[in-house]
This record gives C-alpha cells, structure tokens and sequence, in this order.
C-alpha cells in the first residue's frame, strides 16, 4: 500500500468532526473543548464527552460517549468511562478522583469531592458528595451512596442498595458496619 493512501480517510475524519462540532453549536450553548488528536476521548452518534476543565485525563485512560467531567477531575490509566445515552449524561462532580483500572458502565451520577479506588465497577447509580469508596469495589445498578458515607476494601453493594449519609460499608455484599462518626 502506498504511503499516501491514509490521507482521503483521515481528511473525511476530520471534515466529519467539524461537521459534528458545528451541529452541537447549533443545538446546545455548552462550550465544546478544542479539537484534540488525542484518541482517548471519543465521539459516539455525535455526542462529544464535555471534559475542558478536567485536571487530569491519563493518556490511556478513556472517555466516550455522553459524559460531562467537572472542574479539576481526574482521572487515572486504564480507567474506562462509557455512556451511550444520547439524552441522560454521565456526569462527574468537581475535584472527584477515578483511580487506575475503574469502570463506569451507564447513567452515572458522581457528586463533588469524591474518591473512586482502584479496580472498582460501577454500573448505573448515583453517588453523591464527599463519598470514599475504596479498592476494589463493585457498585451493581440502581444503588444510592449519600453524603459522606465510606465502602471498604473489595465491599460489593448489591441492586437498589441505600447507604445512608456518613455510614460505613463492608463486606461482599455490603452491609452497614458502623457510623463514620464512630470509627474517628
């Protein structure tokens, strides 16, 4: 194959891109970060993941599909965040860390000022501020982590599960421990 032959496609990529870029101008009034060769963060059906004010996004690290990062977050190597929901994003709140190796499967809703650890699953649920959720954790569909509460090391919450405001969890699955309160 001639050298050349990859320039008529990466062309229609990139007139492709504007197009898109042009098309969500039109639609909505969010700004959309600069264009970026990075492959990392990927557009899927046309919806660009809104990541400008993102701190630290790892070169290996991906983010596809219709996510929208806060201020200073970041996010570590080998960490996959995916949605591909065209009208309910994923969004993660400000000065929240996503360790290495942490998936997000779905609609996710993360607060502001929360810690994910490393290998963790997180599959559709919300967790609001303040959260700390350690190594290793699995966080099944349809579960609520409230203000300030803490999962320990490998802790696995099963469907619909509610941990309350500054509780601690452990165990696979889950289960209520003590109050935060008491363990300082």
């Amino acid at each position: 194959i001639m050298p050349w032959v990859h320039v008529p496609g990466m062309l229609m990529k990139d007139a492709g891109a504007r197009a898109i870029m042009f098309a969500n101008k039109i639609q909505t009034r969010r700004e959309l970060p600069p264009p970026l060769r990075i492959q990392n963060v990927r557009i899927y059906r046309g919806v660009i993941p809104l990541y400008k004010d993102a701190l630290f996004i790892a070169p290996n690290a991906q983010v596809q599909g219709n996510v929208i990062l806060g201020h200073n977050v970041s996010i570590f190597y080998h960490s996959y965040i995916r949605n591909y929901h065209l009208t309910i994003p994923t969004t993660i709140g400000d000065n929240t860390v996503v360790a290495d190796r942490t998936t997000f499967m779905g609609q996710i809703k993360v607060g502001h000022d929360v810690f994910i650890g490393v290998g963790c699953s997180i599959d559709m649920c919300e967790i609001l501020n303040n959260v700390y959720v350690s190594h290793g954790c699995a966080i099944e569909y349809g579960c609520v982590i409230e203000d300030g509460a803490v999962l320990a090391l490998g802790t696995v919450l099963r469907k619909d599960t509610r941990v309350k405001t500054n509780e601690y969890w452990a165990g696979n699955p889950g289960k209520f421990v003590c109050n935060v309160d008491e363990v300082i």
